[in-house]
């Protein structure tokens, strides 16, 4: 089942809602903020690649072929035609998205590198920048879950204060 973008800005809003700090100071719910939206950039990107892989499928059950589209003088549209304008839309939004997500990946980016402790910024980086889980983060830096929240808190109040 695929999100409308309603749903998914309800999401996305109640999610940050859940997991901004009770009492954080401004500068440290801007970093929270500017990473949460990072992720969240990438989980809309693979949203979007899912909806163009299911209409491309689409298209070929219809027809058999990609290249067997042909524009009738018709005004009614074949179903091969109404989803390769669906798959159209979905790239180009897949195109402005993916953009966004290259220049907010650039700028989390550079204030990662803004810490000097390596394990501050690996934990940033692959959780933030290669969207991994927290077990998955963990296992890759032979760190315990607990441990990688230690250490993701500890980062997040050195940037704040930056």
């Amino acid at each position: 089942m695929m999100m409308t973008e309603k749903q998914w800005s309800r999401t996305v809003e109640q999610s940050e809602r859940v997991h901004a700090p009770a009492k954080a100071n401004e500068g440290s719910l801007d970093v929270r903020m500017m990473l949460r939206d990072v992720r969240h950039c990438q989980l809309r990107t693979l949203t979007l690649c899912a909806r163009a892989e299911k209409y491309r499928e689409m298209a070929m059950q219809a027809t058999g072929r990609m290249d067997a589209l042909r524009v009738g003088g018709t005004e009614r549209r074949s179903k091969v035609e109404t989803y390769i304008l669906e798959l159209w839309d979905v790239h180009n939004e897949l195109q402005q998205e993916i953009s966004r997500l290259m220049k907010k990946s650039r700028e989390a980016e550079a204030l990662i590198r803004t810490l000097e402790d390596d394990r501050y910024r690996a934990v940033l980086e692959l959780r933030y920048l290669c969207a991994m889980t927290w077990e998955e983060l963990a296992a890759k830096l032979h760190f315990t879950v607990r441990w990688a929240h230690k250490l993701h808190k500890e980062a997040m109040e050195l940037l704040a204060q930056m």
